[in-house]
């Protein structure tokens, strides 16, 4: 503001004076994230510590003052498996890490986390809070074998023929399939020197189709 001094009369007695006004921030705000459900990945088996992802909030109180410096916190995981803390996350930045091992896809394919922003730094007591999702997707990695459905296959062909199918190899393999760690290649090994049989790949089924080619 600007204020001006006069007498009486409306003269000016002395030169104007600036009055300035600071408005003092309130804790009127509470923090939002910039997503209702944040998706991050990690592959399974990775090491504690490893960095999955960094969620986010905002706070439009005055970010210098304790109004708008938020923390982070984890209030629940989903499933509790092999442990109930399998992550952490950094109270100040947001950045999700790995805390325990023990992530199997082929056990738990998905996390769904819970997560808590707080101005106050945190103050649980006069502290504006607010929530998001955070769902943790564990990518597949090659830690499975493919392991046949028997032990033995019985197949048969007519003498000359090539280019037929003379029986199917089927095989179970626990990783995502039609993935590359999924997608079996078949070889034999011994007992057809002469090469008379191939075994391509099915790429729907993953069978292997035993194939006489000579």
């Amino acid at each position: 503001l600007r204020a001006h001094a006069m007498n009486a009369t409306g003269s000016h007695v002395e030169n104007p004076s600036d009055i300035v006004i600071n408005v003092i921030d309130m804790n009127d705000n509470r923090p939002e994230f910039m997503h209702a459900i944040f998706n991050g990945s990690v592959p399974e088996g990775s090491k504690p510590g490893s960095f999955v992802m960094t969620v986010t909030a905002v706070d439009k109180d005055d970010p210098k003052t304790p109004n708008g410096m938020l923390r982070y916190k984890i209030l629940s995981q989903n499933p509790q498996s092999p442990s109930y803390n399998m992550f952490t996350i950094n109270n100040r930045t947001g950045a999700i890490i790995t805390v325990a091992a023990g992530l199997d896809r082929e056990k738990v394919p998905q996390y769904t986390l819970i997560i808590q922003a707080t101005d106050i730094e945190g103050n649980p007591t006069y502290g504006l809070s607010n929530t998001a999702t955070t769902v943790i997707r564990i990518t597949d990695v090659n830690d499975n074998p493919p392991e046949f459905t028997t032990d033995t296959f019985f197949g048969e062909v007519h003498e000359n023929r090539v280019n037929v199918i003379v029986a199917n190899l089927s095989v179970t393999d626990k990783d995502q399939p039609l993935t590359p760690a999924w997608n079996t290649m078949y070889r034999i090994i011994s007992g057809d020197l002469d090469g008379h049989f191939s075994i391509p790949t099915d790429p729907t089924t993953n069978e292997g189709l035993i194939t006489a080619v000579k």
